[in-house]
């Protein structure tokens, strides 16, 4: 069994948001709140500690208030989860490795971020909007009631972990996380005690809200000021001179969501997996107004083209082949196309990024949320499309069923 901890100071969105979904759990689990409304703790280290003295599961949920589980066996799958990948450290939905790479799959207000995965990811630290423990002896605490504030509490006790050998990992379990806002008051001193705890032992520390040290040294506020600030805008220059147009005007997340402004319906395709369809109101976080974008997870497969806008993830399109075939089928398909990709995968495929170059009159580069330089290739309708030697036409025909004879044409077979 779980039991659920929950520090709240809004009772209208724990009802709306995490009530509501554990009421649809289909296990038994035990749910211990935590009544922060007249400001009684002011720690989130203290008021969760608090809060799971009574817990009498085998695992323990931290979780917050804003939070709702988007399947009714969550806590069964992760509970399964646990068990059988003997996870003996912390675990989230959201987390960081010690090289920096963000691993997660969640929405987040309207945007969804990440990707699907299959199997529990290792990572350094976990984001605090939900961890997971297996049930502590009595007289045993979860989190150091030494962190001041609401923030890097999770940060901490991961390091602990860390220091006595666990594993912490991210779980492949879609959760909401109905944010209002990021508040980053008291973030800077937080960080600051969980680097002096663990400096000794941990060099670096990686968390989803950036780097220890680096980001409290002397240096990187400088470089944060006019030094930054130049070294910016040489690397904007020196990518516009490899062929975009714009370079880190700002995150991918807000590109799209101004690349595709005047789309009431978007279809968003993702590498071929078994999650569900999922739909969301934006790719930002925090939009200014929301509409029907579909995020769908079967490839070019079962894709509704009569939508305003088709956009090829990243993760899709590292798998497609490299003849380009299946840009000409969504051209034609679509109103409008727009291509993302991983950087560093562009850069592995110089015959793409030519091909792109040729047909393609915007390409923009920008940082997605966890900070991966991505290409934005964005194909108009009515631009005029590359003619390949012996290519077919398949304006009539459905373009699922030409990108598989494509496939089959490349490995005959």
């Amino acid at each position: 069994m779980i039991s659920i901890v929950c520090v709240f100071n809004d009772q209208e969105v724990l009802d709306e948001r995490l009530l509501g979904s554990v009421r649809l759990q289909n296990i038994p689990h035990q749910m211990l709140l935590v009544d922060n409304r007249e400001s009684s703790f002011t720690s989130a280290a203290a008021a969760l500690n608090w809060g799971a003295r009574e817990a009498t599961g085998d695992w323990v949920l931290f979780v917050h208030q804003d939070v709702a589980f988007l399947t009714p066996d969550w806590l069964l799958q992760a509970e399964q989860l646990m068990q059988s990948h003997s996870v003996d450290g912390w675990a989230g939905i959201a987390g960081r490795t010690l090289s920096g790479e963000s691993h997660g799959f969640w929405r987040l207000t309207a945007a969804l971020l990440g990707a699907p995965f299959a199997v529990p990811e290792t990572v350094q630290t976990l984001d605090e909007v939900l961890l997971l423990h297996r049930r502590l002896p009595p007289g045993a605490y979860y989190f150091d009631e030494g962190v001041p504030g609401w923030h890097a509490y999770g940060v901490e006790a991961c390091c602990r972990a860390l220091r006595e050998g666990a594993r912490n990992c991210v779980l492949p379990l879609l959760i909401w996380h109905d944010s209002k806002g990021t508040n980053l008051r008291g973030l800077a001193e937080a960080h600051a005690y969980v680097w002096r705890k663990h400096r000794n032992a941990i060099p670096v520390i990686s968390t989803t809200c950036g780097h220890l040290p680096e980001s409290y040294t002397r240096l990187s506020r400088i470089r944060a000021g006019f030094v930054g600030r130049a070294e910016r805008w040489v690397r904007e220059q020196a990518y516009k001179l490899q062929g975009f147009q714009r370079a880190f005007a700002h995150g991918l997340e807000a590109t799209l969501e101004q690349e595709t402004a005047g789309a009431e319906t978007v279809e968003c395709l993702h590498r071929m997996d078994a999650q569900e369809p999922i739909q969301v109101g934006a790719f930002a976080p925090w939009p200014s107004r929301c509409r029907q974008i579909t995020h769908r997870f079967r490839g070019l497969d079962e894709v509704n083209w009569d939508a305003d806008c088709v956009v090829v993830a990243a993760d899709l399109a590292s798998q497609l082949s490299s003849r380009l075939d299946w840009l000409d089928l969504l051209a034609e398909a679509s109103r409008r196309l727009l291509i993302c990709m991983k950087l560093s995968d562009l850069r592995g495929r110089p015959e793409v990024w030519a091909e792109f170059r040729r047909r393609c009159q915007t390409r923009i580069l920008a940082s997605t949320f966890d900070g991966i330089p991505t290409a934005l290739i964005v194909l108009e309708p009515g631009e005029e499309k590359h003619e390949r030697r012996g290519r077919v036409n398949y304006r009539d025909e459905r373009p699922t069923e030409h990108f598989a004879a494509g496939r089959q044409r490349e490995n005959p077979s």
